[in-house]
């Protein structure tokens, strides 16, 4: 699970947080060579900016 706080707009979130996933799991599959799956990624991003 990877979960983010956001407390300002920021439209090009969704690619911030696919590349924290890809990073995260590039260093699974270092750590686990045979692997032959990747984990599951659960994004939740919390948000409480003043503009909705």
């Amino acid at each position: 699970m990877l979960v983010e706080h956001q407390s300002t707009h920021d439209p090009f979130m969704a690619l911030r947080v696919l590349s924290d996933i890809a990073q995260v799991w590039q260093a699974w599959r270092r750590d686990h060579p045979e692997a032959r799956t990747l984990p599951i990624a659960v994004p939740i991003v919390v948000y409480n900016g003043e503009r909705p």
